[in-house]
């Protein structure tokens, strides 16, 4: 299985919701997971991905400065109307009047995400070796970071309202089973209608284009400390992982 860069946000690592915010071990547990990130897995992705950057020309540099701001500025607008699209959802109204109300807006957010695919592509052929060597010098440091906040989240599994924040996570579904939920009503809907799915071809060796994309997509990763690079494309995976699927491209950085 494909490793990503470091972890995901850290108040997304357990769920809260309703009487576990009051769980003081909850709060512990997710105080020694921010510490975890903030001494050992930031400090190494940051001197990592500075290595990374400090091999680009002047030219790359600019650019990935100039991308990473574009990636924040199309990612808030694209947050912003699946905000709305869920109340939509939500309040009962049909949420394809809204898409086709908003398609030119999604259509230009999308037009902006391929223009920062692209240019990433073209970044990424151009600095493959460099950026292939820093993703490849992080997988055994996630390995043992993974093991460590495992190891973290074991001390605190044994109290019933760390118990009760993961039940609750678990209840909303992960991004697998949303996937593989809409794969399956996509399916029927081909049946229905006697749609032949398209034959894809066989790719050569996707495990390796997946790794290449979430090793270009490190190339974006702010280094504030705030949260981890979330990279997209494992295991070559590339569908929506939004419980509402509006037509957006994906992002390289999530």
């Amino acid at each position: 299985m494909l490793i990503l860069f470091g972890v995901f946000l850290i108040t997304n690592l357990i769920a809260q919701e309703g009487s576990t915010n009051d769980c003081k071990y909850l709060i512990q547990l997710k105080s020694e997971l921010k510490t975890h990130f903030d001494t050992k897995v930031h400090p190494n992705l940051k001197v990592t991905h500075d290595e990374l950057i400090s091999q680009l020309d002047d030219r790359d540099k600019k650019m990935v400065i100039a991308l990473r701001q574009k990636q924040k500025l199309v990612k808030a607008e694209r947050m912003a109307m699946r905000k709305i699209a869920k109340k939509v959802k939500a309040s009962g109204k049909d949420i394809a009047v809204w898409k086709k109300a908003n398609k030119a807006k999604i259509e230009k957010n999308n037009k902006h995400q391929k223009e920062i695919n692209d240019k990433l592509k073209e970044l990424s052929t151009k600095n493959k070796t460099a950026i292939l060597a820093s993703y490849n010098k992080l997988i055994p440091q996630n390995k043992v970071w993974k093991e460590e906040r495992q190891k973290i989240k074991k001390t605190y599994s044994q109290y019933e309202c760390v118990q009760e924040a993961k039940i609750t996570k678990n209840k909303r579904g992960s991004k697998e089973e949303g996937i593989k939920l809409r794969k399956s009503k996509r399916n029927i809907k081909r049946n229905k209608k006697k749609i032949v799915p398209k034959q894809r071809k066989i790719k050569a060796n996707p495990r390796g284009k997946a790794r290449m994309h979430q090793a270009a997509a490190f190339l974006l990763w702010d280094a504030t400390g705030k949260k981890a690079p979330t990279l997209g494309a494992i295991e070559g995976n590339t569908e929506s992982t939004n419980d509402l699927d509006l037509g957006f491209t994906n992002s390289t950085e999530k």
